[in-house]
């Protein structure tokens, strides 16, 4: 195609009949790649999931932006954007985008995780709560939830409970070191320091 444009500046009259229309026609097909909409949001939503993932904060929301310009109903931009404000703790527009994800598509786990940690950021225990014993009713073994949820009941300081989760967590995903801490703080809490202690030496024996 280089060569057939090279005769078209330099050599218009080499230019074949057939010559031209190969070569409007493939410039027809790019022009047709490049503006359709499902390609352009995918590369929007690509490009933000890259810099979010970079810690390019700003740079991922206008990526996002982008991408919902073209498509407001597109449900992993909205997703991707709630983390991006969560990691901005701009927690009001994360639990815009979040809710409107899970709105969107209601069988994103994930999305409704997120959004349980930020309502318990608003507060709302009740409603974070209410969404973490929804997928554990379906995923007995998510121990993200069992974490939001232990997390929910440290604020409402029902300590006993807490522990539980936070026990669960340990038990699914022994490897994930900030439970140990949650867990240590719990047991704090309750008045139980050897097991505190304990939790703690854990921890660090879990993250050498």
């Amino acid at each position: 195609m280089l060569s057939n444009l090279f005769e078209i500046v330099y050599c218009p009259m080499k230019l074949t009949a057939s010559k031209a229309n190969l070569l409007i026609g493939g410039l027809v097909f790019l022009a047709s790649c490049s503006s359709d909409p499902n390609q352009q949001k995918s590369r929007y939503l690509s490009e933000g999931e890259r810099f979010l993932k970079a810690g390019k904060y700003q740079a991922a929301v206008i990526e996002f932006r982008n991408a919902l310009d073209i498509d407001p109903r597109f449900a992993p931009a909205h997703y991707q954007l709630g983390r991006t404000y969560v990691a901005l703790k701009n927690l009001d527009a994360a639990y815009r985008e979040l809710n409107e994800s899970v709105t969107l598509d209601p069988e994103n786990t994930d999305a409704q995780l997120e959004l349980a940690q930020v309502l318990l950021g608003h507060r709302q225990f009740d409603q974070a709560q209410s969404i973490t014993l929804k997928i554990l009713s379906k995923q007995p073994a998510n121990a993200r939830a069992h974490l939001i949820l232990g997390q929910k009941h440290t604020f409402t300081q029902d300590f006993t409970r807490a522990i539980q989760e936070f026990q669960k967590v340990v038990d699914l995903e022994p490897q994930r070191v900030e439970t140990y801490a949650a867990l240590g703080a719990a047991y704090a809490a309750a008045n139980q320091f050897a097991e505190a202690e304990n939790a703690y030496r854990k921890g660090v024996e879990a993250n050498p």
